[in-house]
């Protein structure tokens, strides 16, 4: 019912703005047109897809239009705030080469800080250069070590006007992002990362409570576990009981149910660590945990059941594009 509304706002967004548009034609107030093509497409990205229809793409064409506004002069106020979208849609386009999408994201976002100062709009400022340093991670944690050091700096960037005095929730997100790309440089063999993941996820924990917002506070718990099982300094029998000790607890906030991909990531990582302190039968106690999950995700061609696990956890609305189809029911089933 949540999601059923949560959609609903954004149908009557999209409808509002499109009335808008139409109004703003009419009118020929071309900023009004600008306007309007931008809060469709932020409406559009809300959507759900229906059929062949990819919202988020027709998102992009509006963002487009909008800057195309923008740079003829008659929209001056928008360029920044599109640019910001644009690459926002292109990390969110589920259609399409992922890197080639990514790196679209990366060029938008390095328009809008052309045109957004950190001394005048420090906010935006550090939400560009936090999902800068977003597009990069993802490249980074490819394989990609330089594009990990990008999001290293764009990160450090966004905290210097993210402080957790006055903004704790933009910075505990930039904290965790931060540790997680010192992680991927620590996976690098880079063991200076290790130590820097660790500093930084702890300052991300400090505001993510179990409380306040369980499934982040579990998945930085489960990073900083993988973080001490990485670590060359101090006692190394200790650091990989705090590496456990990260991952049990990741698991008290992990829904195997809702959050099934996640769930099994941290056992994994859990087993990982007790097969590293010579105890495999408490690893494979774990593995027979996964292994009905790991079948039920390979019933049938991949990605179908990957695909049907983020519907039952609410991130997919069911629609399939062929040449895919929906798992059987009685795969999904059990």
């Amino acid at each position: 019912a949540s999601y059923q509304e949560h959609v609903g706002l954004w149908v009557d967004q999209a409808t509002w703005a499109r009335a808008g548009l139409a109004a703003c034609e009419h009118l020929g107030d071309r900023a009004g047109v600008a306007d309007m093509h931008l809060l469709l497409g932020n409406a559009l990205c809300h959507l759900p897809a229906e059929g062949d229809e990819e919202p988020i793409e027709q998102a992009i064409e509006h963002y487009k239009t909008a800057l195309e506004l923008h740079i003829t002069g008659a929209a001056p106020h928008i360029g920044a705030a599109a640019n910001l979208n644009l690459g926002n849609a292109y990390c969110d386009l589920p259609t399409g080469e992922r890197g080639a999408n990514l790196q679209q994201a990366i060029d938008c976002y390095g328009a809008a800080l052309r045109t957004c100062e950190s001394r005048t709009s420090p906010q935006a400022y550090a939400m560009v250069q936090n999902n800068l340093g977003v597009a990069y991670l993802e490249l980074g944690l490819a394989g990609h070590r330089e594009q990990l050091q990008h999001a290293v700096t764009c990160f450090e960037e966004a905290l210097r006007y993210r402080p957790a005095a006055s903004a704790p929730l933009d910075y505990a997100v930039t904290e965790n992002n931060l540790g997680t790309a010192y992680l991927g440089l620590a996976q690098t063999g880079d063991a200076e990362s290790s130590r820097r993941a660790v500093t930084h996820l702890e300052r991300a924990l400090e505001i993510w409570t179990p409380g306040l917002t369980p499934r982040n506070y579990a998945i930085a718990v489960s990073n900083l576990g993988i973080a001490y099982s990485m670590l060359d300094t101090g006692n190394a029998a200790q650091n990989l009981q705090d590496a456990i000790t990260c991952h049990e607890e990741a698991l008290r906030y992990l829904d195997p149910h809702t959050d099934p991909l996640q769930y099994a990531k941290t056992l994994s990582n859990l087993g990982i660590a007790y097969k590293a302190q010579g105890e495999p039968r408490k690893a494979q106690a774990l593995h027979a945990e996964l292994f009905d999950l790991m079948k039920g995700l390979f019933l049938e061609t991949n990605p179908i059941g990957v695909k049907e696990a983020m519907t039952m956890m609410g991130l997919l609305n069911g629609e399939i594009r062929l040449p895919l189809c929906r798992m059987s029911a009685a795969n999904a089933a059990s």
